[in-house]
């Protein structure tokens, strides 16, 4: 509080007194002098220092309070636009502008990490908090907590790729806070995640299985396709009359425009004639086009796991018995993994199959949309005729063993034919390097 000073002078026996009040306190005492003129004097020189200090606190007191008020405002406009809780934090990132530019699967991806992330904090914290309230311990904590149900290294990864980029791009609308995620290390990947399955294995997932499960499974064994192709191709993709596949595969489409061409195997052509020509426009699976679309694939997932777990390949579900050997209280360790046998293992089975077969190694990288473009002109010319031939070695998975009759060895010898006959010398020698 600033102080507050006043004087005036009076007139006693002759001489003039000060009487002056300084912080409430009353101060009287004689001036020694009859002369008004040099008791004005004195009073100035004695109040002076007094009203000087005083208009010097007054004009900071003004700053302060100026000060306050921005700092007031400044602060109810972070409350406003920046200071976002955990739970309502998703909405604004979809808005910024200066977040990376990602596509539809992607951004559902994030929205599905974040979204669990919030629901754990509620669960813990049962209070609103603010993105700049959320700690570096607290980050460890949902992490190992994502452990915990399973995640295997590349989810753990992408979970925590996701919550670090949603921190770091509301950053500067939070007062520069840091990224409690930045310090947690990423898993290291286990390239040896998928196995193949043996034949009886995937004649038994396919007999099994009806309806679309049964369609998206014959694509993964007798294509190699991934989850998302399978559950989003179309019937414009589907070429009956040409007895092939024409596909931009998903996770090329933005890299390269180049489509993948697979000649259909006799059981797959079989399965796809079983739908009716007037409902043969759209997805191929408009249910599980539609399963995937919402939440990029998870459903159609365990929907797959389910069903492999029921034909008795129970390492599939290993976020399962993961949790039931907690649950006895054994310690699980290292041990958390991404499941052995999942539906990439048929793309992994359909290219070791072609292995198996005698097959070169470069067809099978061209099947499954990895092969160049040149080897891709020596096996795909004309009707595709080395590629079509490579695809009928496949065993008739959705039948008996004792059904599968078909001429191995004379489907090899045409393979050989085509082989031979391609014209550049150096690709022929490459060629059968690899066979070697």
């Amino acid at each position: 509080m600033g102080r507050k000073t006043t004087g005036r002078l009076f007139l006693r026996n002759g001489v003039y007194w000060i009487d002056y009040t300084h912080n409430g306190e009353r101060i009287r005492h004689s001036l020694g002098t009859g002369s008004k003129i040099t008791a004005d004097k004195k009073l100035n020189s004695i109040i002076r220092p007094y009203t000087a200090e005083q208009e010097t606190e007054r004009r900071r007191e003004a700053f302060n309070t100026l000060k306050t008020a921005e700092e007031v405002a400044r602060e109810a406009k972070r409350d406003r636009d920046g200071r976002l809780t955990v739970a309502g934090a998703w909405p604004a990132y979809e808005k910024d502008k200066t977040r990376p530019q990602s596509g539809p699967h992607t951004m559902k991806d994030y929205r599905r990490h974040w979204e669990r992330f919030a629901a754990w904090i509620e669960g813990q914290y049962q209070i609103p908090l603010q993105l700049e309230q959320v700690t570096g311990d607290m980050a460890g904590e949902h992490m190992t907590y994502l452990e915990g149900l399973g995640l295997g290294p590349n989810r753990y990864n992408k979970a925590r790729q996701a919550l670090s980029l949603i921190f770091r791009t509301l950053s500067r609308r939070c007062g520069d806070m840091p990224d409690p995620f930045r310090d947690i290390k990423q898993k290291s990947l286990d390239p040896k995640t998928h196995r193949k399955l043996s034949i009886d294995e995937l004649r038994k997932i396919c007999s099994t299985a009806d309806g679309e499960l049964r369609t998206i499974l014959a694509l993964g064994m007798f294509t190699g396709i991934r989850i998302a192709d399978a559950c989003l191709i179309e019937w414009g993709e589907i070429e009956l009359a040409g007895n092939r596949i024409v596909r931009i595969m998903s996770k090329t489409r933005s890299r390269k425009r180049k489509p993948v061409i697979i000649p259909l195997h006799p059981s797959l052509r079989t399965i796809l004639e079983e739908t009716p020509i007037s409902r043969r426009n759209g997805p191929v699976n408009p249910e599980f086009a539609r399963l995937y679309r919402l939440d990029t694939g998870a459903t159609v997932s365990k929907r797959i796991r389910d069903h492999f777990d029921a034909c008795g390949i129970r390492d599939i579900n290993t976020r399962k018995a993961l949790r039931e050997r907690k649950k006895d209280g054994i310690d699980i360790g290292r041990l958390r993994a991404p499941a052995l046998a999942s539906y990439h293992s048929l793309r992994h089975s359909f290219v070791s199959l072609l292995a198996d077969s005698g097959v070169p190694l470069a067809t099978a990288r061209e099947l499954v949309g990895h092969g160049s473009e040149s080897i891709q002109r020596v096996y795909l010319h004309g009707d595709e005729a080395g590629a079509r031939k490579a695809i009928n070695l496949l065993p008739a998975l959705n039948e008996a063993p004792e059904d599968d009759k078909r001429d191995r060895a004379a489907l090899l010898a045409e393979i050989d034919t085509i082989t031979k006959g391609a014209n550049d010398a150096a690709l022929r020698r490459m060629i059968e390097a690899e066979r070697g």
